[in-house]
């Protein structure tokens, strides 16, 4: 779930995102850095009818099944974040 909502609203399938962990601001370790989970992953969809009790916007993405763990393990204690991958990033070399 993202928390920002004015993030997401320009958010669409088809996107390519980097998922980022940081630790929870009431962590036992909040001295730690946020760390990449995973880069280039496709959005498959962003649920703008099911808000969270915070207001976060649920976002599907796709994610190899042996990364899941790794993004489950990421969603549990941490803040995770999605950042945009820049379009020109996103082409194919020539």
């Amino acid at each position: 779930a993202v928390n920002d909502i004015g993030y997401v609203s320009w958010l669409h399938g088809g996107d390519l995102v980097d998922i980022w962990a940081s630790p929870a601001a009431n962590s036992a370790e909040p001295s730690l850095l946020p760390r990449t989970v995973l880069r280039d992953v496709t959005v498959v969809g962003v649920s703008a009818d099911a808000l969270g009790v915070g207001g976060e916007l649920a976002v599907v993405v796709a994610v190899a099944e042996d990364a899941v763990a790794d993004v489950v393990a990421a969603s549990r204690g941490s803040v995770v974040d999605l950042v945009a991958v820049p379009v020109r990033s996103q082409a194919a070399p020539a």
